[in-house]
């Protein structure tokens, strides 16, 4: 992956490291609610059902 969104609380600010693990998390386990795409938040979301 190359893009990793996942959900920030508010005034945290995400490290670099923190965006890796994102990615790796990505990789590994695909998109889901701890790291995910765009195009899975829009459409493949299970909170879109």
């Amino acid at each position: 992956a190359h893009q990793a969104l996942w959900w920030v609380p508010v005034g945290h600010e995400p490290t670099v490291e923190e965006a890796l693990a994102k990615l790796a998390v990505l990789d590994r386990l695909g998109p889901g609610p701890a790291a995910f795409t765009l195009p899975w938040f829009r459409g493949d979301s299970p909170w879109n059902s």
